[in-house]
C-alpha cells in the first residue's frame, strides 16, 4: 500500500489535506480541511478498479458533512465514464503512457451526470511550491465541456502541485508535513483514515 500526502490550501483560507491510498483492489481518497470558521469538511471515497481508473467497477462514498453514504456501480450509473475523484489517476496514467492528450466521460458523483473531459499536456514552466519556491514542472490541464478547469503540475513523473480552480494542493513527504497548520479535528480524522479503511 502506498499513500500520497498532499497539503491543501483553499483560496478562502481553508487548511487541510488530500490523501490517496493505492491498493491492489483500487484507490482510497480523503479530502479533509477546516474552513476559516472552524467548520470541518470531510469526504472519503473508495474507487474499486483493476489498475486503470477507466476500469472501475464501483465507488463507495462517505460524505461526513452531509451525513450521507452511497455505493455506486459502474454498470448501473454510467458504464463508460470515470468518477471525478479519479481525475488524478487519469493524469498519472497519462504521465506513465507519455500521452500529450486524452479525453473521456467524467462522472459527477453528486449528481450522477456525466460531462466530456479532456486532458492536455502544456509546455514546461514553473509553479510555486508550498514553501513559495518555484518548481520546474509541466502542466497538465483538465478541461470540462471544453473549459480549462484544473491544472496538475508534474515534476519527475509525479503530480507535485494541483490548482483546483483557485484552491491548491501540494505533494509533501509525509503526513506530518501535510497536516502542518491544520485544525485538530482535521489531524484526528486524517490519522484515523490512514490507520485503515475501518477508521475512515
Amino acid at each position: 500500500m502506498t499513500i500520497v500526502h498532499e497539503a491543501f490550501r483553499g483560496d478562502d483560507g481553508s487548511v487541510g489535506v488530500l490523501l490517496r491510498s493505492y491498493q491492489t483492489t483500487g484507490t482510497r481518497f480523503l479530502t479533509c480541511f477546516a474552513e476559516p470558521d472552524g467548520t470541518v469538511y470531510r469526504v472519503a471515497i473508495r474507487v474499486v478498479h483493476s489498475g486503470r481508473p477507466s476500469a472501475w467497477t464501483s465507488l463507495e462514498m462517505a460524505d461526513h458533512v452531509g451525513g450521507t453514504t452511497a455505493t455506486l456501480g459502474a454498470r448501473e450509473v454510467a458504464p463508460n465514464s470515470t468518477p471525478s475523484y479519479a481525475d488524478v489517476l487519469i493524469v498519472e496514467d497519462a504521465i506513465a503512457d507519455d500521452l500529450a492528450a486524452h479525453s473521456w466521460d467524467r462522472l459527477d458523483e453528486a449528481t450522477l451526470t456525466t460531462a466530456p473531459a479532456s486532458l492536455e499536456r502544456g509546455e514546461p514552466g514553473q509553479v510555486d511550491g508550498l514553501d513559495g519556491r518555484p518548481i520546474d514542472a509541466v502542466p497538465y490541464v483538465l478541461s470540462l465541456d471544453g473549459r480549462p478547469t484544473y491544472t496538475f503540475w508534474v515534476a519527475d513523473g509525479e503530480v507535485v502541485v494541483t490548482d483546483w480552480a483557485g484552491a491548491r494542493s501540494y505533494r509533501v513527504d509525509d503526513l506530518n508535513e501535510a497536516l502542518a497548520g491544520s485544525h485538530e479535528d482535521v489531524v484526528y480524522h486524517a490519522r484515523a483514515w490512514v490507520a485503515g479503511p475501518g477508521s475512515r
